[in-house]
């Protein structure tokens, strides 16, 4: 595929396989009312196929929540520690990966509540909001996102795809927020 090169050789193989089938019952001499219907059957079944093995999974990596998702398993932070930044944002598959409901906080509770070493989802533009509050954080994972569901073609487009990346963040919470009673 242009915009997501194949991840595997079998995956081309499979391709072809199912290509030379869909040729195949076109170019047998079945009833044109069979030929049809099976025609628009596989076709169907190879553009899933297709979809699904090579495409959804590549696109998917652009989606910050899960990227976080597998950050935070991978680095064994506990996802009861992980809250999202209060605002217009919302990472359902930050929430489906971890297995919960990320709560959301605002940046007040941030500096007044005791959030040492918490961690914070944000998106590249709440990082303004933190900024201006000077919120400081220990730890700072940078992660690309695209929202998927709104595909174009400076997106699918290799070469163009950077330029339209966002950024979202994970911050692990710096006790210097935290105002002394």
């Amino acid at each position: 595929m242009w915009s997501f090169p194949l991840p595997h050789i079998a995956w081309l193989i499979c391709d072809l396989i199912l290509i030379s089938i869909l040729v195949y019952i076109i170019i047998s001499k079945i009833d044109s009312a069979q030929k049809l219907v099976l025609i628009s059957v596989y076709f169907m079944v190879f553009i899933n196929f297709s979809l699904n093995t090579q495409f959804y999974p590549r696109l998917l990596q652009f989606q910050a929540g899960n990227n976080a998702a597998l950050l935070i398993n991978k680095q064994n932070i506990n996802p009861n520690d992980v809250f999202m930044l209060s605002g217009d944002y919302n990472s359902w598959s930050l929430d489906f990966y971890t297995n919960r409901l990320t709560p959301k906080i605002n940046v007040e509770t941030v500096s007044e509540n005791k959030m040492d070493s918490k961690w914070l989802f944000v998106y590249e533009d709440q990082m303004k909001e933190l900024s201006a509050k000077n919120l400081q954080w220990s730890k700072k994972i940078e992660i690309d996102h695209y929202r998927i569901t709104r595909l174009n073609l400076k997106f699918l487009n290799p070469n163009t795809r950077d330029a339209i990346l966002k950024k979202a963040y994970l911050l692990q919470i710096k006790k210097t927020n935290i105002k002394e009673e």
